[in-house]
């Protein structure tokens, strides 16, 4: 009897251990099931915030890759005068802005405060920025990439004039260089032939520059040169073209102009140049110049023979004593 009674306290204790056992492990589970729950809603809230990140990073992205596919347009012209008429239209386009202008130093001291002003160049010359008006907090990220664009573009047009310039001017006089004259005296003679127009081709000799050069040194004639090809650009149209033929020998092409108009315009360089005192360092001198004519379509039908036959022409002024304007004529 005393061992039946000892089995089932004993069965019960187990039962008990079992019962606490079973509750222990059943809390535990709960504390691991909540602390894994924590933390898969924390990772679920970082996702979240992640997914929102990168939303606006694509929004962002394809903001910035819009404004510089939009500002491509400025890139397909080289005229500086374009790229801001081109850059204006985009600013009102993309940006809703109501003006923009395009001022140096001291156009920008002129303006009121409504204009965003954004400095382009900080250079010796000056400073030019662009100022706008009715830009909002908003959008002045966006307008501040597109004006770096358009700076960047700007500034490889100006580089690309500059090339232009240096490859059809002549460093010494600054007048066109020889291929560039020849080729657009060519354009002239194909035009007035078209248009049933005169053309007039001059060519211009400084008399005794070897002397200049033996006498006083390579940099007097180098200024006598600079010197001549002023006062000739001085006295000739904005549509006449002045260029360096060689040496101490120029080429003047006079469009629309027959042989007297050309000989008046010659006369009037020749004594220009004969009035002009002439400072090359310590010394003062004067130059003189001949000058040959020949006109399209009288005296010559291409532009070959017109500077062959002005070449003869000039020959005839210096044989008959230089300081002078001969027109070509049939002998």
């Amino acid at each position: 009897m005393f061992f039946l009674i000892a089995v089932i306290i004993l069965s019960l204790v187990v039962i008990l251990q079992v019962r606490e056992a079973g509750r222990n492990f059943s809390l535990r589970q709960n504390a691991e099931f909540e602390k894994y729950r924590n933390e898969y809603n924390t990772m679920l809230d970082k996702l979240k915030s992640i997914r929102s990140q990168s939303l606006l990073l694509e929004e962002e992205y394809r903001n910035v890759t819009t404004l510089y596919k939009v500002v491509k347009d400025i890139s397909k012209t080289l005229d500086k005068n374009k790229i801001f008429i081109i850059f204006k239209n985009i600013l009102k386009s993309v940006l809703g802005i109501a003006e923009c202008l395009l001022l140096n130093r001291e156009e920008l001291e002129k303006i009121d405060n409504c204009y965003f002003v954004f400095p382009l160049s900080l250079e010796n010359q000056g400073m030019e920025a662009l100022a706008v008006k009715g830009l909002e907090g908003g959008n002045k990220d966006k307008f501040k990439i597109l004006a770096n664009q358009f700076a960047l573009v700007r500034k490889r047009a100006e580089l690309y004039q500059v090339m232009q310039e240096l490859s059809i001017t002549d460093n010494l006089t600054q007048v066109l260089v020889k291929r560039h004259c020849l080729e657009r005296l060519k354009e002239e003679v194909l035009r007035c032939r078209h248009n049933n127009l005169f053309l007039s081709c001059v060519m211009i000799d400084v008399d005794n520059f070897k002397e200049y050069n033996d006498r006083l040194g390579h940099l007097i004639g180098d200024v006598v040169l600079v010197a001549v090809s002023s006062v000739i650009k001085e006295n000739i149209r904005s549509i006449d073209l002045l260029g360096r033929f060689g040496g101490e020998e120029f080429i003047l092409i006079l469009p629309e102009t027959d042989k007297q108009a050309a000989l008046f315009a010659a006369e009037r360089i020749r004594r220009a140049v004969e009035d002009n005192v002439i400072k090359a360092y310590d010394t003062v001198l004067r130059a003189t110049i001949s000058i040959g004519i020949t006109s399209f379509p009288i005296d010559a039908q291409s532009d070959k023979d017109l500077m062959d036959k002005a070449d003869r022409a000039l020959y005839e002024a210096k044989n008959l004593g230089k300081n002078r304007v001969c027109l070509y004529s049939v002998k």
